[in-house]
């Protein structure tokens, strides 16, 4: 990790966002562009840099409201750097922990149709683009109101069968052909379950003491015993 103050290529550091055992967040400044804003993300692991040159590959010529812009992927010391734009603001996970509880059915749904838009523009891409993890921490409100989906780790191009690791999935969000079982595959009806579960949770229906089952925290228990 590194510390406020260091500059990696043209980015300087100017505050720790998040990090954990493969990489870390940065909130940084373009020393090119007038210190431009950017988030910094790093990775220390081979595999993860290759889903960083996948990801920008796929995403960085594509321009909508709802999606945040990708800039540059490069390589430096070993480690690998995604950069994009830096979303100002909360996640949806974090206002609703602010508020303590569900937040209003109005708000829900305006937060409903904008990413909505942004899943119908990914979707309507030749071959289609796949979320697939969304849920409420990737999720992000700025103070204008603007909502931008993030976080596309798992972000797959098109709907054939091949299969992903369950690594990074979200119990809870993720629906059950994205654990694994024959002959299932995601689609993008897939994004819009884990959507429908974001919302639900943070909509006034949703019962938050009620505490989930064996086989919501592990959707493999249910398909095991139907199969």
């Amino acid at each position: 990790m590194h510390n406020p103050g260091t500059t990696i290529k043209h980015y300087q550091i100017t505050r720790v966002i998040g990090y954990g055992g493969f990489g870390a967040v940065y909130e940084a400044v373009d020393t090119r562009q007038a210190n431009r804003q950017v988030a910094l993300k790093e990775t220390f692991e081979p595999d993860s840099i290759r889903a960083f040159q996948g990801e920008f590959a796929i995403l960085h010529g594509l321009t909508h409201d709802h999606l945040p812009r990708y800039d540059e992927v490069f390589e430096s010391d070993g480690n690998g750097y995604l950069v994009m734009e830096l979303v100002p603001g909360q996640s949806l996970a974090d206002v609703q922990k602010q508020v303590q509880g569900p937040l209003l059915e109005m708000q829900v749904m305006g937060y409903a149709l904008q990413i909505c838009d942004a899943l119908t523009f990914l979707h309507s891409q030749q071959p289609p683009l796949l979320h697939r993890d969304i849920k409420p921490a990737n999720i992000r409100l700025r103070p204008d109101g603007l909502i931008k989906l993030v976080d596309f780790g798992l972000l797959k191009q098109g709907t054939d069968t091949t299969h992903s690791s369950r690594l990074g999935l979200t119990t809870a969000y993720a629906p059950l052909e994205q654990w694994g079982g024959t002959g299932m595959h995601t689609t993008p009806r897939s994004d819009l379950y884990s959507l429908a579960a974001s919302l639900y949770h943070c909509s006034p229906a949703c019962n938050h003491h009620k505490q989930p089952t064996a086989s919501q925290q592990n959707p493999t228990r249910s398909y095991h015993h139907v199969s």
